[in-house]
C-alpha cells in the first residue's frame, strides 16, 4: 500500500490517507478546491465519497454532477443531478445543470422541462429564459423560442446570448435580415462573441452580401482561430467573389487541423454551402 500511495501524484495519496480518518465535510471542502483548481477527477472522487458517507446531502450529488459535466460525463451526470433533486425539489442549480446535460445530450425535451423547473424557482433570472429559448431552438419550435429570447430581454436588455439565439431562430424561419440584425445586437453587447460573428456571415451570404460575409468570417477566425467552421464561410464567400486564390488562401492562417485545407479545396471545387446559424434540414 505504501508503494502504491508513493506511485500516486500527492492529492490522490491524501485522498487515499482520508479514506480511514476524513469525514464528510472533509472530502466536500476538497472536492470543491478541486474544482476551483480544474482537477475534475480528483473532485468526483471526492465528491463520491460525500455521497457514500452522506447519503441523504443533496450537495454530494450535486458536486459530483457537477464534476461529470467538466468531464464531459454528460450521460453519468444526470442521475447526479436528479438525486440531488430528489432529496431537494427546489434545487434550482441541479434543475439547471441537469437541463445543460440534457442539451449536451440531444434531449432538448427533457432539457426544456429541467428549464423550466428552474425558471418557476427563478422567475428573474433572464439566462433561464435563454435556456428555454435554446431547447425549443434545439426542437425547432422557433417561434416559441423567440418569445422565450424576447422574455430575457426583457429582463436583462443587455443580454447577448438572447440575441444570439434570436439569430439562431430567425435564420431557421428564413428571416435573414432579422438574422443579422439580431447577431450585430449581440456582438456590440459581446464584442468577442465569435459565434454572433459567424452568425452574421452565414446572414451576409444567404443576403448576398459576399463581401460583408468575408469580413465577418475573419473576424471570427480572429476571435476563436481554432474554429474551422469561420475559414470554411470564408472559403465559400471568397469563392462567390469570384476570388479562387483567397479562397484556398483562407486557409494559411489556419492552425493544423485534419481536413481543414482539404475542406477548403471543397468549397471551391464544388460550391459547397457555408454553415452557420440554420439548424433545420429542408
Amino acid at each position: 500500500m505504501l508503494l502504491l500511495l508513493f506511485a500516486l501524484p500527492a492529492e490522490r495519496a491524501h485522498g487515499l490517507a482520508f479514506v480511514q480518518q476524513g469525514n464528510a465535510n472533509d472530502y466536500y471542502t476538497r472536492a470543491g478546491n478541486h474544482m476551483q483548481a480544474g482537477r475534475f477527477q480528483d473532485a468526483l472522487d471526492d465528491f463520491q465519497q460525500v455521497v457514500r458517507l452522506a447519503p441523504n446531502f443533496p450537495g454530494g450529488y450535486f458536486g459530483s454532477g457537477m464534476a461529470r459535466l467538466n468531464l464531459k460525463q454528460f450521460r453519468e451526470a444526470v442521475p447526479d443531478f436528479e438525486q440531488s433533486i430528489r432529496l431537494k425539489p427546489d434545487f434550482a442549480e441541479a434543475h439547471i445543470f441537469k437541463a445543460t446535460a440534457h442539451l449536451n445530450l440531444g434531449q432538448a425535451q427533457d432539457a426544456l422541462v429541467s428549464f423550466k423547473w428552474a425558471a418557476n424557482l427563478l422567475p428573474n433570472n433572464p439566462l433561464l429564459q435563454v435556456g428555454i429559448g435554446d431547447a425549443y431552438n434545439a426542437l425547432s419550435q422557433f417561434d416559441a423560442a423567440l418569445n422565450s429570447y424576447d422574455a430575457a430581454l426583457r429582463l436583462d436588455a443587455n443580454l447577448a446570448e438572447a440575441y444570439l439565439g434570436k439569430s439562431v431562430a430567425y435564420a431557421n424561419l428564413d428571416r435573414y435580415a432579422e438574422t443579422l440584425e439580431a447577431s450585430r445586437q449581440a456582438v456590440r453587447l459581446k464584442p468577442d462573441f465569435a459565434i454572433a460573428y459567424i452568425n452574421m456571415s452565414y446572414a451576409h451570404e444567404r443576403l448576398e452580401q459576399h463581401q460583408a460575409a468575408v469580413e465577418a468570417s475573419l473576424q471570427a477566425s480572429r476571435l476563436a482561430p481554432e474554429m474551422a467552421q469561420p475559414y470554411n464561410n470564408a472559403g465559400y464567400s471568397y469563392n462567390q467573389l469570384g476570388q479562387y486564390q483567397k479562397a484556398l488562401e483562407a486557409s494559411g492562417s489556419t492552425p493544423a487541423r485534419t481536413g481543414v485545407v482539404e475542406k477548403l479545396r471543397r468549397i471551391v471545387t464544388h460550391d459547397e454551402a457555408p454553415s452557420g446559424a440554420k439548424r433545420k434540414t429542408s
